[in-house]
């Protein structure tokens, strides 16, 4: 397939509806289990069990996938919004993205039928966006991530969440130490080798640590930013992951979410938002066409938490398997969960999904769908280039 007919999709929303928020190791193991001491992320399996109505998980008869390796950051109470917000990609989708030549104006989401396809690059323009901007004066931006990193850096997908952006990959924390800690103050523990700015110098206001399979670093998120704040946002994140605790993932909804949708190359996620209003769904001071619809959205007026992901078919790259699946799981108010007919109306395009599987209890709805590669071509079309490259 060419994969640039997915990218042109995945960049849908740009041009209708920018989020806000956003400036805010590892995986689980392959068997679902928590990181061990090393910190390792593994990829996680491409097919999903069927739970029989089990109450001893936490997704009870929803399909279940290992833990993304993403999950491990996402913390349970924000730190820069009144919602937690994360979003998550594929890095070889970030460079195809950034040599791809496309149109001006994309449509408006209302526009499109398959919202559950275009719904995860939400997360790719955010996470891509503060990839681009949120990280200038760390002394390996532009190295890190790029398509041509040096021995010792190996990045496979990035994550950005409240404060945070996480490189995951293979990395030498040696490396970092010998070529980017000038001016920073390094420590070391079990687990990371975390570098701290100076106050008052080049690098007041960063800081960074490295483990083998991952760098986190605090974003820069504007003027008035302290110092101190982006450390503590820093210790905070790896606190929780070091303890396995005060993150989404450590509660019972926050691991459905995220069991139930698993590993992806494009992730949205909102956490606590409590119903979509239009202030969350913009960056101006105006809110974008497409955004009251949006809000008015069944699927989305109540809605507590949601992840919504996709992941690749077959490919050049050879990422994915032989279809795109689209997968969306939502937490919402006792009693309020969408029909299977609002869900099925609002997020399952009516002659595109080759299958679909729509699950719900009181307080859960999970949707899923399989779209063959001919048909993701003919859905796609032209999206801004959104990295400036």
């Amino acid at each position: 397939m060419d994969r640039r007919a997915f990218i042109r999709l995945s960049l849908l929303p740009v041009g209708a509806v920018g989020l806000a928020g956003c400036a805010g190791e590892e995986s689980a193991n392959n068997d679902g289990s928590s990181v061990d001491e090393d910190i390792t992320e593994t990829e996680t399996a491409e097919t999903a069990t069927e739970n029989e109505e089990s109450e001893d998980s936490p997704a009870g008869g929803f399909p279940t996938y290992d833990l993304p390796m993403y999950s491990n950051w996402p913390p349970e109470t924000p730190r820069t919004n009144d919602f937690v917000l994360f979003g998550h990609a594929n890095i070889q989708i970030l460079h195809e993205a950034g040599s791809e030549e496309v149109e001006e104006e994309s449509p408006d989401i209302e526009d499109e039928e398959n919202l559950l396809l275009v719904l995860p690059g939400y997360g790719f323009i955010i996470t891509a966006l503060w990839f681009q901007v949120g990280l200038w004066g760390y002394p390996w931006q532009g190295t890190l991530g790029n398509d041509s990193e040096p021995d010792g850096m190996e990045t496979e997908a990035i994550t950005m969440t409240e404060g945070t952006f996480v490189f995951h990959g293979s990395f030498d924390p040696d490396l970092f130490e010998e070529t980017y800690a000038d001016g920073f103050e390094v420590q070391t523990n079990d687990r990371f080798t975390i570098f701290e700015g100076e106050q008052g110098t080049e690098t007041d206001g960063l800081a960074y640590a490295v483990a083998e399979s991952s760098v986190v670093a605090g974003l820069q998120t504007g003027e008035g930013v302290e110092h101190q704040d982006v450390i503590t946002t820093l210790n905070d994140a790896v606190e929780n992951l070091i303890a396995e605790t005060g993150r989404v993932r450590d509660t019972d909804d926050g691991e459905f979410l995220f069991e139930s949708t698993g590993d992806a190359d494009l992730v949205t996620g909102f956490w606590d938002v409590n119903g979509l209003e239009e202030e969350d769904l913009q960056t101006g001071d105006e809110p974008p066409d497409g955004s009251s619809e949006l809000e008015e959205n069944p699927v989305f007026n109540t809605v507590d938490s949601f992840v919504s992901v996709l992941t690749l078919p077959a490919s050049e790259g050879g990422v994915g398997g032989d279809t795109v699946a689209a997968r969306f799981a939502a937490v919402y108010p006792e009693g309020e969960v969408p029909s299977e007919q609002e869900l099925r109306e609002e997020l399952v395009p009516s002659d595109t999904a080759e299958e679909t599987a729509i699950t719900r209890s009181d307080t859960r709805a999970h949707v899923m769908i399989e779209v063959s590669e001919d048909e993701l071509e003919r859905e796609s079309v032209a999206a801004p280039n959104i990295t400036g490259e």
